[in-house]
């Protein structure tokens, strides 16, 4: 199930979530700048947008008091009030000092409107609307990630017979899949999140080896020189996909094979590609 994001609210190519708001035209020659923008630091959509709200409360604020300081108008000053965002996946709290009220009279709410606040504990004009329910990927509804690529692999082994092991190389690449994805359900799965996949694994480095006991996310903050070759990561897909055919077959997972269109673009330059010991990365 696809989680519709606030407008403020992005994602970079490498997944990560950032906050980009537009500055009023009122207030650009004050503030020196078109737009706020911030990194959230992290790659969860459940985390990324309680974070973002927040951030879109305070910026409203800073708007309402840049405009108080322009038209030196006055605003009542109520008791503290906790605003809350609440619903079945989310509970985020607020507590607003009596100078946070300028942002709800700028919003357009009036004195006595305001002054109503005070025991009514109320959401903030016009936030309902951004709330958006967020899946719970602690209970997983299907079959969870881990779970799948186990039955998977006790399917391999028992038509293999005899004393036959997964590769280490397959270990590796599902183990890496596990750390991109988290341990959701199956079901979640979407094509944009196995392109997601696929940018990561572009990134990571060629001797992963010399990585090990890391995950992958340590290891794309780490700086490394040389990543993967296009036919490794080639490599990797296609055992992510032969995987997600299987839990088609299964009816484990009932959508289109996410992995099926996801190519290895490599949009590295030439002299990065003949660099030596370049092509031909380890998967292990």
């Amino acid at each position: 199930m696809s989680v519709k994001l606030p407008s403020y609210l992005q994602r970079n190519r490498f997944g990560v979530f950032h906050f980009r708001r537009v500055i009023p035209n009122d207030l650009r020659s004050i503030v020196g700048k078109r737009e706020f923008q911030r990194t959230l630091r992290t790659h969860e959509t459940i985390k990324a947008i309680p974070m973002a709200r927040i951030l879109a409360l305070q910026t409203d604020q800073w708007f309402a008091e840049l405009r108080m300081r322009k038209t030196k108008k006055s605003y009542p000053k109520p008791d503290c009030c906790t605003v809350k965002f609440s619903g079945p996946e989310l509970c985020v709290e607020k507590e607003f000092k009596p100078e946070d009220f300028a942002a709800m009279s700028a919003a357009g709410m009036s004195p006595e409107e305001i002054s109503s606040l005070v025991n009514a504990n109320p959401l903030l004009p016009n936030q309902a609307p951004v709330f958006t329910p967020v899946p719970k990927q602690s209970q997983p509804q299907g079959t969870a990630l881990s779970a799948l690529i186990k039955r998977y692999n006790d399917n391999r082994i028992a038509k293999k017979g005899g004393k036959w092991r997964i590769p280490k190389g397959d270990k590796a690449k599902q183990r890496r899949l596990i750390e991109i994805f988290g341990d959701i359900d199956i079901t979640l799965v979407e094509p944009e999140d196995a392109e997601n996949v696929r940018e990561k694994i572009m990134l990571l480095p060629a001797n992963p080896a010399t990585f090990r006991g890391q995950t992958v996310e340590q290891i794309l903050n780490t700086k490394h020189e040389e990543t993967l070759s296009v036919k490794t990561i080639k490599d990797h897909i296609d055992h992510y996909s032969v995987i997600f055919d299987w839990a088609t077959t299964k009816r484990l997972y009932k959508e289109a094979n996410p992995f099926t269109d996801v190519a290895p673009v490599d949009d590295r330059t030439k002299h990065e590609l003949n660099r030596p010991g370049f092509v031909g990365g380890s998967t292990s």
